[in-house]
């Protein structure tokens, strides 16, 4: 069966199933794909549901919330359904019973795809899953997505790095302008949730992320890509995801404010952390400019070569305390007062390379030393100072948060 001839529900579990399944590892790629479509179809009907709650306006809205988002993003782990850990996240997600209306489909869906996670074979909480999400729409409206889905993944790629949707295009039968789940999730149900709290910002970013096919974290003002190619950043998007579906099921059980407090936290840690990483990133590159600067000393005063070589002893000193801050943040559980000190030893340096600007500056202008290699070497290192001092205090900030001193 071929993607094109997919319509609806039964074709696309028709299609699945038909995937290659002699060997192991075909087996577990026709469950990956299969937990994908389930998911990217829950997702789909999500603003739905959380019209329905919050509509509802009952006390305890943020807490049946939770549930859905906790069930969509262990479900978004596809890269790592083969590891237990993940399985075991699946597993605390309870399946609550089949939805009594077609608002609610979104949560029971993804609960199923989550049981799909550890289920052998997966085909039947798939198949739940698959017509739950099927609940809220006109079947042709789900049929057209799937195909959509599956045409992706003949092509050899991975639909959660498209858009969530097809182009309006494929649905003008149904409505002459905008998607109307679109318009729903921008105008109704993305501002209600900011209204309740601050803590849902990560769950709207999180979904629009998905939306449009990005990681998280894109900056959604510009030009969204059709297909965003980015493999280092959609892997630091993966893992980001990992950690939240990881959280102890007990923290889960808490409540959505105590969940969402939790998930800032991952949130700071890891772009903390991913910080970190770019940053030694350009500090290499400041290192190989001021080798440049030395080599050429037989060019230079003598005052310029002294201030060269100090500072290459700060940047080397900046190199290791990224390098130690990166790993110390990549534990679950990193140590505050650890975190602390690399802050303040990052400070300190940022100040010294300041130092150092300043004094480059006095030499070029007494001196006149007519190099453009030194003059953007000064430029580099104090556009480097100034980010390595505003990580500096972010740093500091987050072990404060964890309780440091």
């Amino acid at each position: 069966m071929r993607a094109e001839e997919i319509e609806d529900a039964a074709s696309i579990l028709a299609w699945l199933t038909a995937l290659p399944q002699g060997t192991a590892e075909e087996r577990e790629t026709a469950r990956r794909w299969a937990i994908v479509i389930a998911h990217r179809a829950a997702l789909r009907c999500l603003p739905t549901y959380l019209d329905y709650v919050l509509s509802a306006s009952k006390n305890d809205s943020g807490d049946e919330i939770i549930k859905a988002f906790r069930a969509l993003i262990v479900s978004s782990c596809s890269s790592f359904f083969g590891e237990e850990d993940v399985r075991r996240s699946a597993r605390a997600v309870n399946f609550e019973g089949e939805p009594v209306a077609p608002g609610l489909a979104a949560k029971a869906a993804a609960q199923q795809a989550c049981a799909a996670v550890y289920a052998l074979p997966p085909w039947l909480p798939v198949q739940r899953s698959i017509e739950f999400s099927c609940y809220p729409f006109f079947e042709q409206i789900p049929g057209r997505a799937f195909r959509y889905d599956a045409t992706i993944i003949e092509y050899a790629s991975d639909p959660d790095c498209y858009s969530l949707w097809p182009g309006d295009e494929e649905f003008s039968d149904f409505w002459q302008d905008r998607n109307p789940l679109l318009s729903k999730w921008h105008e109704n149900v993305s501002p209600k949730l900011l209204d309740m709290h601050e803590g849902w910002r990560f769950w709207v970013n999180w979904y629009e992320a998905s939306l449009y096919g990005v990681p998280f974290g894109t900056n959604m003002n510009g030009a969204i890509p059709a297909h965003y190619k980015d493999h280092q950043t959609w892997r630091d998007h993966a893992k980001l995801a990992l950690k939240i579906a990881l959280i102890d099921p007990a923290d889960w059980d808490k409540g959505a404010d105590h969940v969402n407090a939790l998930i800032q936290r991952i949130v700071e840690q890891h772009n903390l952390a991913k910080d970190a990483r770019a940053l030694k990133e350009e500090i290499a590159l400041l290192k190989e400019r001021l080798q440049s600067v030395e080599h050429r000393s037989h060019n230079n005063p003598p005052e310029l070569v002294d201030e060269t070589v100090a500072a290459q002893k700060e940047v080397t000193i900046i190199w290791a305390a990224l390098d130690e801050a990166e790993q110390e943040l990549e534990r679950p559980d990193p140590d505050p007062t650890v975190l602390e000190q690399i802050g303040r030893k990052l400070l300190v340096a940022a100040k010294a390379i300041g130092a150092y600007c300043a004094s480059l500056a006095d030499v070029v202008v007494k001196k006149v030393v007519a190099t453009g290699a030194v003059g953007l070497t000064g430029l580099y290192l104090a556009e480097n100072a100034e980010s390595i001092a505003l990580f500096a205090e972010r740093l500091s900030q987050f072990a404060k948060s964890l309780g440091a001193p």
